[in-house]
């Protein structure tokens, strides 16, 4: 009995979500382009907000979803006078450290990249 109950509970609770929040140093490449800067990430539930200031560039909105083992997230940026969006698919190494891809849209433009809570 005492066993059923224990995997009864088990099963009603969900899975802990790991928690993206805080900021994360990114460092990639998109096309030869050196992405270097930080995002400061706020979680809530699944829901991603914060803001991302790469070096040289304005502070931007940034927006995703996150996920067990996965964090994706995207903002805008300038570049030679045209706005892009880098869409960013980590996948988590540890509770520091995330690595994955960069995709732009509409373009040809992939990359990759490596973010370090800090």
């Amino acid at each position: 009995m005492r066993l059923l109950l224990t995997l009864a509970v088990f099963l009603a609770a969900p899975l802990a979500a790991a928690d993206y929040s805080g900021t994360w140093n990114l460092d990639g490449d998109v096309a030869g382009n050196v992405i270097k800067g930080a995002c400061t990430l706020k979680q809530e539930g699944t829901k991603v907000t914060g803001v991302c200031k790469l070096e040289g560039k304005a502070d931007a909105d940034a927006t995703g979803e996150a996920g067990e083992e996965k964090l994706v997230f995207q903002h805008k940026v300038e570049h030679n006078g045209n706005i892009y969006t880098l869409e960013y698919t980590g996948k988590r190494v540890s509770e520091t450290e995330l690595k994955g891809d960069i995709n732009v849209p509409n373009t040809d433009a992939k990359g990759v990249f490596t973010a370090k809570k800090g």
